[in-house]
């Protein structure tokens, strides 16, 4: 492989994030990220300093010189991004669809969609709780 057709060293993949400003962005997303994960989980371990000074660290490399954390950015989003979607699907198949199996073979409808095909409206008529009067005079 020739080092003009790939980035073969760290200079060359700082320079790239240098010259693409969509990727530059996509490291300030995560170093923001990264500052309030580690800020939060030095409240909840509070004799936790490295996390205070890992968080001073990083909120000053993401507001002045956000290449430097091109590599953790490169060795943490695979996993992370892996993870969050592992995440969404465990908490979709153990929360959603329980849910929504029980509501079905009980009969529950959730969200009220009794369809009639013989009513004209599914207006609900309700009881307001703030006068109408005050509110939206000056519409034209």
């Amino acid at each position: 492989m020739s080092s003009n057709s790939s980035k073969e060293t760290v200079s060359d993949a700082l320079l790239d994030v240098q010259q693409n400003p969509n990727r530059l962005l996509r490291i300030k997303r995560f170093g923001v990220v990264m500052v309030i994960i580690t800020l939060l989980s030095s409240i909840v371990l509070p004799y936790t300093l490295s996390l205070v000074i890992a968080s001073a660290f990083l909120a000053a490399s993401t507001m002045f010189y956000p290449q430097i954390l091109y590599p953790i950015y490169w060795l943490l989003m695979p996993p992370l991004s892996i993870g969050l979607k592992l995440l969404l699907a465990i908490l979709f198949y153990t929360i959603v669809s329980p849910t929504a199996f029980f509501s079905r073979i009980l009969g529950i409808d959730i969200i009220q969609r009794n369809i009639k095909p013989e009513v004209q409206s599914y207006w609900i008529e309700r009881t307001t709780l703030l006068p109408h009067g005050k509110y939206m005079t000056n519409q034209r």
